[in-house]
């Protein structure tokens, strides 16, 4: 009778947030916990060609060994086909500086996202249940991250589907029970050092003591507050559409729409490319005292103009470059180039010598935004110094460039496509000082690509 039960509040539950096609194929994340060994079981029962990804953390020793030893015995027994990545977890945490919870997360769902188009599956299903969306709800009530934060998992999220947050995790142990499902048990879940376990073991309990049916209320509040952030999000939308404008390579929010809209709708603009509600106000303090300026979250960097905010994707830390605008007012650039770069009065050329790794350009000759990009084939610029324009795969190859250094090039591209300045190299005879120079633009390789 439980099993009939809980089958049909997954369907009922599936078909109401058209999670996914009754004939599709899903990848399913399996840690070899109870949860995802239950929602694997359910998927299956239900009718869904589902596969099976396991990831080996390499976090635990010989429990991590074990637990992918029992998945691979379980899909075995299901008859169902499973994928096994191991990750040098340690590694990753050490070359880039992020958590090791974090570092799982992205490995995870990077390498689930491959292995869902490699496979032809229409979603990534992870097994997150009801009390999981209540913990959830206290972290980011804990930092602070407002109602984006608090309104908690949603069903669908591009490609990821939840389809057992319908469920709590008592009713999960029910089916696990009744159905004979055997588990791995993670014992670092009991312990409190990590956030998630201390509300799961010390704040959720006291609060059931406090208030019977306390945990239900909560499930409301969190429901209620999707509700108010899924109208909030469509006003937001509406008022998208009159303040972001996209351009070539960036996107802009005017100066002047900003002023006259409050903080949480800017929070909510920028909030899309990552930046945090305790940047707000630096920003806004920059929109009026700091020209220039530059903030950075995990994926986009920020600048401040006079003009407004202009957001673009930022570098990818693995050295794959992507392009980086520059602004007449900015000040300086960490990559893929770390470049200062400053505006100064012809008088000062006097003391100022021009090595490779420095430009002098005449300002007002340049058209901003400039581009900071990787050299591509075809490009061609006017050397300082030369006679007509070249090739600049001809200039590297005349003075001698190795082919590993050519591959890390990069040139400074005005708003005409102009190529003002093959970093580190040389500069285009057409934008440099001449007599009739009044203002000078400087920009400066702090650690030059040589």
């Amino acid at each position: 009778m439980y099993f009939c039960c809980m089958i049909e509040r997954l369907k009922e539950f599936i078909h109401r947030h058209q999670l996914i096609a009754d004939d599709a194929r899903i990848l399913v994340g399996l840690s070899g916990g109870m949860d995802s060994v239950v929602m694997l079981h359910m998927l299956q029962k239900i009718g869904y060609q589902v596969v099976a990804a396991h990831c080996n953390f390499q976090l635990r020793g010989d429990a991590s060994d074990g637990d992918e030893f029992f998945v691979k015995q379980l899909t075995s027994s299901m008859n169902i086909p499973l994928f096994v990545k191991r990750f040098d977890t340690l590694e990753v945490v050490n070359e880039s500086g992020v958590s090791i919870q974090m570092a799982a997360r992205e490995l995870r769902y990077e390498w689930f996202e491959r292995l869902r188009q490699e496979q032809d599956c229409k979603a990534i299903a992870v097994a997150h249940h009801l009390d999981d969306q209540v913990e959830t709800f206290f972290i980011n009530l804990i930092r602070g991250s407002g109602i984006r934060g608090m309104k908690g998992m949603r069903e669908m999220n591009n490609k990821i589907i939840r389809p057992l947050l319908f469920a709590q995790r008592s009713e999960i142990e029910a089916y696990c029970l009744s159905n004979g499902l055997k588990y791995r048990e993670d014992a670092s879940n009991s312990e409190t050092k990590y956030l998630r376990n201390k509300i799961r073991h010390v704040l959720l309990p006291l609060i059931k003591d406090l208030q019977t049916g306390a945990e239900a209320g909560l499930l409301r509040s969190i429901d209620l507050i999707q509700k108010d952030f899924q109208l909030f999000e469509e006003l937001t939308n509406q008022s998208k559409a009159l303040l972001v404008e996209q351009k070539e390579g960036y996107i802009f929010i005017n100066r002047e729409h900003l002023q006259q809209k409050d903080e949480a709708l800017l929070f909510s603009l920028i909030g899309d490319f990552g930046f945090k509600g305790t940047d707000i106000a630096a920003i806004l303090n920059s929109l009026q005292r700091q020209p220039g300026a530059q903030f950075f979250s995990a994926t986009h960097q920020l600048t401040v103009s006079r003009e407004g905010l202009l957001i673009q994707v930022k570098a990818e830390p693995n050295g794959n470059a992507q392009e980086v605008m520059i602004y007449s007012e900015t000040q300086e650039v960490s990559s893929p180039l770390g470049i200062e770069m400053s505006l100064i009065s012809k008088n000062e050329l006097v003391s100022l010598r021009q090595p490779s790794a420095v430009a002098l350009l005449d300002f007002d000759l340049l058209h901003f935004p400039l581009r900071l990009r990787p050299v591509q084939n075809g490009d061609r610029f006017q050397p300082f110094g030369m006679k007509g324009s070249r090739l600049i795969s001809d200039f590297l190859t005349d003075i001698h460039l190795s082919r590993a250094k050519k591959s890390a090039v990069f040139v400074l591209e005005d708003a005409q496509k102009s190529i003002v300045w093959l970093i580190g190299y040389r500069i285009d005879g057409r934008f440099s000082v001449s007599e009739s120079t009044t203002r000078v633009w400087s920009a400066i390789v702090k650690a030059t690509q040589k």
